[in-house]
């Protein structure tokens, strides 16, 4: 059986609530620009894209918070999973009928305000943070932590914070080469 150090659960956790509550927190701050995003999924019934526009972030924020306050770990790694796995699978599915123009509406710290056309990248990256999320749903070594064990959580979190960040560029950099591939000329 594969066990886990606790320290990569706390990191997780720690990851997790800053990319879930940052990414709620830019969906209520553009939530109109949210609720089109919505919209142009075309997954729903138009008159559901509201009410979905402002679901998603509260359950952001609720296991956002979960996370932070380290409650219900196993539970939370699965919703988060569950989550992150729906995105792919939006993305994906528009992907499929060919609608690569639409906003992927996954901002938060590390986009600022750009627009992230949708791409087999962000499928990848969803499913990636699928998989990371439930890693502290799988049985842990038990162990007491020490202050050392924290700084190497803290330094774990940092360097996911700059992994996430850089391929966040990556996409937006692939989305403007593409966008600059069809309209040189």
């Amino acid at each position: 059986m594969l066990l886990i150090d606790p320290i990569v659960s706390h990191a997780v956790a720690i990851g997790m609530a800053l990319l879930l509550i940052g990414a709620a927190w830019h969906k209520f701050r553009s939530h109109a620009t949210f609720r089109e995003t919505v919209a142009n999924y075309r997954l729903l019934p138009a008159p559901l894209s509201g009410p979905l526009a402002w679901l998603l972030p509260g359950i952001e924020v609720i296991l956002g918070t979960g996370w932070l306050l380290y409650l219900f770990i196993p539970q939370l790694a699965i919703a988060t999973a569950a989550l992150m796995l729906l995105y792919a699978l939006a993305i994906a599915i528009n992907l499929a009928r060919g609608r690569v123009h639409i906003d992927c509406g996954c901002g938060g710290p590390a986009t600022g305000d750009a627009e992230q056309p949708i791409s087999r990248g962000h499928v990848l990256r969803n499913v990636a943070l699928a998989l990371i999320a439930y890693l502290p749903a799988m049985p842990a070594v038990e162990r007491a932590l020490g202050v050392a064990d924290y700084i190497v959580a803290g330094v774990i979190v940092v360097i996911g914070a700059l992994l996430y960040a850089a391929t966040t560029q990556l996409l937006q950099n692939a989305a403007a080469i593409r966008n600059w591939r069809m309209h040189r000329g």
